[in-house]
Order: structure tokens, then C-alpha cells, then sequence
């Protein structure tokens, strides 16, 4: 109903405005900023905006900007269609994949947007999950070129934790990398495409970000809700020494009221970053980021709470401290 009121009440589409165009999958607003940066110079992009995240478009875009809703590419059969298909699988598929379908509807109306527009090139950030299979399907059949822009780092897929987890559909189109480092792209290369993939070139670019100078502190924990039990334990650890300490969550997995709750400042602004001593994260990219810049970052796995390495863990994170003179 949500697409129909808004095929209805949106903006009308003409392909012939347009013609020939290299289509940027509108995922992450946080990677706006560098996919325009290792894009040639003088190469318009138009931007495709599925309908979830066309909140997002309003403080994410500038004037210069061209998107395009999804709704306004597609036409009423084609909502139609796609619910059909959805209520079909989630009949056959709900009970085994349930945590799966919840982004199904946006991602196979953004693959009818896509047969309707005459693009070129076709820029994705996504790594392994549906919306890459489709991107890389959609690239296949039409025989054009897949740019694939990493927009989170992998460098956690190695740990032992991860071990047993094995990409079952790798990308087979992607003409174009865009990567961190040398080390992210063998590990994109080795884990997310596949062997027969015929690269054509590989570009390097880091994602950049400014760390809030006003807001000060000893730790920031950079959340996610699959090691919220653990960062609750070790701040429940450190709490006593009467650090200051912040909590950054996931900014696509919310937090429970038990993580917001506790005595942590907790950071809502996906666009803050406190200037902090040190760092308490899992393998993730804003991790890596503070690491850049110079701050002492404890990367851990998945470990159980009291177990001989979380009180490692604890002992090296009071020991750098330490060094900081705040005992």
C-alpha cells in the first residue's frame, strides 16, 4: 500500500530525460562521500533510491545531486507483481528465513527500476547479502559493468569465530573494485568474488572522518547488537574507575533498552565521533578509522564473559590505561 500511495503522489519518471546513465544503488548515506570521490571526473551519477531510504535522501544529497525514486521508475503492475512474489515466498520461506524477507520488497522493485532504465555502469556498496546478489544478476543478464565499492571492512571475516561462514553466491560481473587497502581487496577477492570474475581494475580509497573535538572521553565502545552482552560486561568492569565512557551502536542494527539504559553516554548522532583515549570494538570499519588516526583500539571476537580471554582482555585495556595515568 506504502508503494502504491506513493507511485500515486510521487514524482512522475520519463526515461528520455535521462538515456544512457551510471546508476548508483542508494544504500549507505555515509558512503556517498567516497564513491563520488574515486569516481572519474566529469561522470554523472544518478542515484536510485530504494523506497526505505528515501528518508535519509533529504539530508544526504545536495542540489547538485540527481536521484531517482524507485516508485517513480516502475509502474503499477509492477507493485503488483512484487507483491505477489513476496507474500508467495514469505508463505513458502517465512519459517526457515523470516530474518531474511524484511528487505525482499525494496530489493526486487529496485530490480524492476533497474530493467527500466538504460545504465551503464552500475555502482553497489553491497558485500554478500541480497541486495549484491541482485545487483550481480541484474549485471549478468544485461552485460554490463558492476563497480563494486566496499563500503565496510572485512578484515573480521578471518578470525577464528568466522571460520565456518562461507559466501555461497560470490559476485561474478564486477568489472570495477574499489577498495581500503591491498589487504581488503585479497579478502574481497578471496571471500566475496568469485574466482572466474574478470576484474578490470582495482581503486583504493579510505573512507575519512573528523573526530568531535567538544566531546572528550577515555572509552568509546562501538556497539552492535551480536556483542552487546559482552560490552555491558566490560563496562560493568571498568565502571568503577570513574572513566568516561561512550557508546556508539550500529547504525542499521538498533540497540535494546538494556544497552541505552546503562551508565554510558550513549551516541544517537550517526555523525559524532568522540575524541577518546581508546577503543572497544569488534572488527568493524569505524574501529579501523580511529585506529588511522592514532587511537589505542582493542579489537576482540566473540568471547564468553569471565572466560580466561575476556579477563585478558580486561587486563590489557586497564594496563593501557594505566600508561595514560589515570589510576
Amino acid at each position: 500500500m506504502v508503494y502504491l500511495f506513493n507511485k500515486i503522489f510521487g514524482d512522475g519518471f520519463s526515461n528520455d530525460v535521462f538515456g544512457k546513465i551510471n546508476a548508483v544503488i542508494f544504500l549507505e548515506s555515509n558512503t556517498i562521500g567516497y564513491i563520488k570521490e574515486s569516481t572519474k571526473e566529469n561522470t554523472p551519477l544518478i542515484w536510485l533510491i530504494p523506497p526505505k531510504y528515501k528518508k535519509e535522501r533529504a539530508s544526504s544529497f545536495s542540489e547538485q545531486d540527481i536521484y531517482i525514486d524507485v516508485e517513480s521508475v516502475v509502474s503499477f503492475k509492477d507493485i503488483l507483481f512484487n507483491l505477489f512474489v513476496c507474500i508467495y515466498v514469505l508463505y513458502r520461506y517465512a519459517i526457515k528465513s523470516k530474518l531474511q524477507i524484511y528487505a525482499m520488497p525494496d530489493c526486487l522493485l529496485t530490480s524492476l527500476a533497474l530493467e527500466k532504465l538504460n545504465i551503464v555502469t552500475l555502482t553497489c556498496t553491497a558485500h554478500f547479502d541480497r541486495w549484491a546478489v541482485m545487483a550481480n544478476e541484474f549485471c549478468k543478464k544485461k552485460n554490463i559493468n558492476y563497480r563494486f565499492v566496499q563500503h565496510g571492512s572485512i578484515k573480521g571475516i578471518t578470525v577464528k569465530s568466522n571460520q565456518h561462514c562461507y559466501v555461497t553466491n560470490k559476485l561474478t560481473t564486477v568489472k570495477e573494485l574499489v577498495a581500503y587497502d591491498d589487504i581488503e581487496a585479497d579478502l574481497l577477492l578471496k571471500h566475496i568474488i568469485a574466482p572466474e570474475n574478470k576484474l578490470i581494475c582495482i581503486n583504493y580509497i579510505k573512507p575519512s572522518f573528523s573526530v568531535s573535538v567538544n566531546i572528550k572521553g577515555d572509552i568509546l565502545f562501538i556497539g552492535h547488537p551480536l556483542y552487546e552482552k559482552l560490552h555491558i560486561a566490560i563496562y560493568n568492569s571498568l565502571s568503577a574507575e570513574n572513566f568516561e565512557i561512550y557508546y556508539k551502536p550500529h547504525p542499521k542494527a538498533p540497540s535494546s533498552a538494556k544497552a541505552t539504559a546503562i551508565g554510558w553516554h550513549f551516541i544517537n548522532d550517526v555523525h559524532v565521533f568522540p575524541n577518546v583515549t581508546c577503543v572497544i570494538s569488534y572488527h568493524s570499519t569505524l574501529a579501523l578509522m580511529y585506529e588511522e588516526i592514532g587511537v589505542k583500539t582493542f579489537i576482540h571476537e566473540c568471547m564468553e564473559v569471565n572466560s580466561s580471554d575476556y579477563v585478558y582482555f580486561i587486563c590489557k585495556i586497564r594496563e593501557s590505561l594505566r600508561r595514560h595515568d589515570y589510576y
